[in-house]
């Protein structure tokens, strides 16, 4: 038969200051997230974040390849494909 582990009680702490315990079986105490549904820009999309870009890699692929922000034709991207949904027997 399997072995369960053990369980510690567990406080999670969100980035706004709200907590709640959890029963996990990492025996830290609490865990302090920075980053969670309320603050991450894939949960927020309409936030404004602003990029963090110290290297400047973001700006020179910006500047190269700018003129893909028109995604709206995707003609070109259209292939033949099989048609897998038929039943050959």
């Amino acid at each position: 038969m399997g072995h369960n582990p053990e369980l510690f009680t567990q406080t999670v702490v969100l980035s706004n200051g709200a907590s709640f315990t959890r029963r996990t079986s990492s025996p830290r105490s609490v865990l302090r997230l920075t980053k969670d549904t309320r603050n991450h820009p894939l949960w927020n999309p309409t936030t404004q974040t602003e990029l963090d870009d110290e290297s400047g890699t973001l700006s020179k692929f910006t500047k190269r390849f700018g003129e893909l922000d028109d995604l709206n034709d995707l003609s070109f991207f259209e292939m033949d494909t099989p048609d897998t949904t038929s039943n050959k027997q």
